[in-house]
């Protein structure tokens, strides 16, 4: 049995008109690894939720950047058939 993981990363000036941006990333490896849209949904909602709170508090008074990255792990078995563990 072996892994693969499937890593994405995007990042993103912490500023409030770049946060289509990151939902759009969001959106995009989400359906990319077979998530539902309702979970999809979520993933972007905490992730905007995440990154305002970011741009309002740590870099209230200064410029700085966002990095979101995410992952997928996919499991073999000895016939070669993935099993996803989401």
């Amino acid at each position: 049995m072996f892994k693969r993981v499937d890593k994405s990363e995007m990042t993103i000036p912490a500023k409030y008109e770049y946060l289509g941006q990151l939902r759009d990333f969001v959106t995009k490896i989400g359906k990319r690894w077979g998530y539902s849209d309702k979970v999809i949904s979520a993933f972007k909602l905490s992730a905007d939720e995440a990154a305002t709170n970011i741009i309002k508090h740590a870099y209230r008074d200064t410029e700085g950047d966002i990095t979101k990255s995410g992952h997928s792990q996919t499991r073999q078995f000895g016939d070669g058939v993935p099993s996803d563990q989401r």
